[in-house]
């Protein structure tokens, strides 16, 4: 039997008269616990303390306040929980816009004026299920593949705990955060492979670009690095990943010498860049992450749909 009542939800809009209908359709529904703000700053404060367990708030490309704050949540840069279900409001219904908005990891959008009955189908999907998760190089989220049939599509899919329905089925809010700690670990195992083999495809693609000399080409890939290698450094200490920091180290360092020198890169730094790549690659694949948290006494993390 499921009880709402603990389930904290936070509504989210510039216009706060416009939230009444939403909290109507939330207490018809059988959520009791609802707070509501009209400012990204309250959103921010609410996840970082780990209020939120259904967020539902205005999102529109130009104003990207709530875009920028998801996107912490999912990259683990904001609060201690990755996993908010969140559903984005928004009044523009262009495709490109749409689309922008959903990749900061958004579980889904509602349009605006809200048709209350569509809704609260929309909120009864999130009370028994969600799309797994994906991690890419530039990427935390549900993964929006429409149509996924090959096996490694699969394998890169990651179910993730559903706070709503957790908390719905009167799991206590301390089992809930084990659980999401565990699966925010490997989902940062997932995060530092993708990243490793984007530096890969960096480091092919600088390769070429500086054969050639295409400067625009090795500007965008340096930048791609920076951010990228910066990302490997901030989480490599939470994985298993830990026995490849040196090679990191000195990715970081290559990328920083080829930030410093963007206008006329050394072609040695990029040689080097390719070389680890390689190496760092190689030895996060030599074994599997399970068998090295076995060797190390650790815990087999375990998702929740």
């Amino acid at each position: 039997m499921q009880s709402l009542g603990n389930v904290k939800v936070l509504l989210y809009d510039p216009n706060l008269e416009f939230l009444g209908t939403i909290r109507n359709v939330l207490r018809e529904s059988g959520f009791g616990d609802i707070s509501s703000t009209n400012t990204p700053e309250a959103v921010r404060v609410a996840l970082d303390c780990n209020e939120v367990d259904l967020l539902i708030g205005y999102a529109h490309a130009e104003d990207n306040a709530l875009c920028t704050i998801i996107k912490d949540v999912r990259d683990r840069r904001l609060g201690e929980n990755p996993f908010p279900v969140v559903i984005g409001l928004t009044d523009d219904k262009h495709r490109d816009s749409m689309t922008k908005v959903v990749n900061a990891g958004f579980d889904g959008l509602a349009l605006k004026p809200l048709d209350p009955p569509v809704f609260r189908k929309r909120i009864e999907y999130f009370l028994q299920k969600r799309k797994p998760f994906v991690a890419t190089a530039d990427y935390i989220g549900p993964d929006r593949r429409q149509d996924i049939r090959s096996a490694e599509a699969f394998k890169a899919q990651m179910n993730v705990p559903n706070p709503v329905k957790i908390i719905a089925e009167g799991t206590s809010r301390t089992m809930m955060m084990q659980q999401v700690s565990e699966v925010s670990a490997a989902l940062d195992e997932r995060k530092i492979l993708s990243d490793v083999r984007g530096v890969n495809w960096i480091a092919g693609k600088m390769t070429a670009a500086n054969a050639v000399g295409n400067a625009k080409v090795l500007e965008s890939g340096i930048r791609q690095l920076d951010m990228i290698s910066h990302d490997i450094d901030w989480r490599l200490n939470r994985t298993i990943y830990r026995h490849v920091r040196e090679l990191c180290d000195s990715l970081l360092e290559v990328s920083g010498r080829l930030m410093e020198s963007m206008n006329k890169p050394n072609g040695k730094d990029i040689e080097d860049l390719r070389d680890l790549a390689q190496k760092i690659l190689n030895r996060c694949d030599a074994e599997h992450p399970d068998t090295i948290r076995a060797r190390e006494g650790q815990k087999m993390p375990v998702a929740h749909a």
